[in-house]
């Protein structure tokens, strides 16, 4: 107003209401976790199955694993959520913790939807046992040794060493 009369003026704050829109999510095909034995009492690395979304008002999460709706609070207090996102932290894998992952992302505009993704074990059998081989060759000549590698997944990469003696 011109005369600094404030009389009839209108103040109101505007919200840029939205849907939600994922913004961090799992890869499309899987997630790998590995399992620590007994003895371990620790695992270093926590087990992340990222999920973020943008909206306003901020949207509110919810999982399914195995198509079926997934309540990670029933679970102990191993599984959490991060504040404010939707992404599951998982201290100790558990071989129970395999399946497959969705994340919903809703507010009063709608629901956003993540990436399905495949959570599964990470493992390497061990070689098996055989005695010591001594092998001959010569000079010059192709000289071949087998290997037979151990069980895993993803399939283990195999390489060779030589080792002075």
């Amino acid at each position: 107003m011109q005369n600094g009369n404030n009389q009839g003026e209108i103040k109101f704050k505007t919200l840029n209401q939205s849907p939600p829109r994922i913004v961090k999510q799992p890869p499309t095909d899987e997630l790998l976790f590995q399992v620590y034995s007994p003895q371990q009492t620790v695992n270093e690395k926590p087990f992340v199955i990222e999920c973020e979304a943008e909206g306003e008002p901020a949207p509110k999460y919810r999982w399914i694993k195995n198509g079926k709706n997934f309540d990670w609070q029933a679970y102990d207090d191993r599984i959490s959520q991060q504040p404010g996102r939707g992404t599951l932290v998982i201290s100790s894998p558990r071989n129970e913790d395999l399946g497959q992952y969705q994340c919903f992302a809703t507010n009063e505009w709608g629901t956003a939807t993540s990436n399905s993704v495949f959570v599964r074990k990470a493992e390497l059998n061990s070689f098996k046992e055989q005695g010591e081989k001594s092998e001959s060759a010569n000079e010059g000549e192709p000289f071949k040794l087998t290997c037979e590698p151990p069980d895993g997944w993803p399939k283990p990469n195999v390489y060779w060493l030589i080792q002075a003696a």
